[in-house]
This record gives structure tokens, C-alpha cells and sequence, in this order.
């Protein structure tokens, strides 16, 4: 293969795909796949957003709002048991039990929000994956098909599919 017959090319995570006159090239660090544009059934390449994120950003929200509003009632209504079970005029073993386990709660209670904080940013972690996407690149064969995706809209690989398109509509057009 000689450079001047390179189409185009895109890379693709650790390596890059090179499109000559009839083969598709993939090339990374550990592997080199030849592929005769003959075999090529057809391309694919969508933008393509995963409603999973969203929906999980969606409840971790959800789930980090519900911890934050219960939060301060909870430990201020255990706070207040415990305050009752130190009364005097109660067994003492009873009292300093009931008094250590709602103590307990109360400070598990004040753990609440910084959990809350935690998953709310976990939240916009999803949602922000979600919304910067990724282009998936799907090479379809006779019998299987191989998907190269990246992160976010990437330009060049969806030109690099044009220009594969391209060709493999040539090469129909030849035989």
C-alpha cells in the first residue's frame, strides 16, 4: 500500500482507521486489521445519546433531593428521642442504651447530607455523559458487524464514513 492511495483517515481510541482505493485499514498499538472493501455489507454512523445515563442521573437526583430533606427532621426527631431517654426518672440501664442508640442515628442522621451532596454530583456526572453523547461507527459484514464508537460528536469520523460510503458505493457501481 502506498500513501498516495490513501482516501481518508480517523482515528478511533488507541489507533486509526485508514481507508485506501479497496481496504479498510485498523491500526492501534496491539492489533492491524486488513479489510477488503468487497466485504463490506454496508456503514452506519449515528450520534447517539444512552437514555441509561439519564434516567440514572435522573434517580440519583431524586434520591440525593429525598436524603436532603429528610436529613435535618430526622436527626432533630432522633436528637429529641434521645433527649427523652436521658430523662430522669427512667431505668438507667434503659436510659443510657436507648440514649447511645439514638445518638447513634442522630449522628448517622448528620451524614445524610454530605451523601445527598455526593450522589446529586454523581447526578450531573450521568447527565453530563449523557448529553456529550458519542458517534458510533458500525461496519457491517455477510455475517456479523464490528462498532467503533468515541466520545461526544466527532466530525471526523463521520466524514470518515462519508468517504467510506463513498467508496463502497463506487465499488457497487463497478461490478
Amino acid at each position: 500500500m502506498s500513501r498516495d492511495a490513501l482516501v481518508a483517515e480517523a482515528r478511533v481510541g488507541g489507533g486509526a482507521l485508514c481507508l485506501y482505493q479497496d481496504l479498510l485499514v485498523h491500526r492501534s498499538d496491539v492489533v492491524t486489521e486488513t479489510i477488503p472493501l468487497a466485504q463490506l455489507a454496508s456503514v452506519r454512523i449515528a450520534f447517539e445519546r444512552e437514555a441509561a445515563k439519564l434516567g440514572g442521573a435522573i434517580a440519583l437526583g431524586l434520591v440525593a433531593a429525598l436524603l436532603l430533606l429528610v436529613a435535618a427532621p430526622l436527626r432533630g426527631w432522633l436528637a429529641n428521642l434521645a433527649g427523652k431517654a436521658a430523662e430522669p426518672g427512667t431505668r438507667e440501664s434503659l436510659e443510657s442504651v436507648l440514649h447511645s442508640v439514638f445518638s447513634a442515628l442522630a449522628g448517622l442522621a448528620g451524614a445524610l447530607p454530605a451523601i445527598g451532596v455526593m450522589l446529586l454530583a454523581a447526578a450531573a456526572a450521568l447527565a453530563a455523559l449523557w448529553a456529550y453523547g458519542r458517534t458510533t461507527l458500525t461496519l457491517c459484514f455477510a455475517a456479523t458487524e464490528r462498532v467503533l464508537s468515541l466520545r461526544g460528536r466527532d466530525a471526523a469520523l463521520i466524514e470518515f464514513a462519508e468517504s467510506l460510503a463513498a467508496r463502497l458505493s463506487a465499488l457497487a457501481q463497478s461490478r
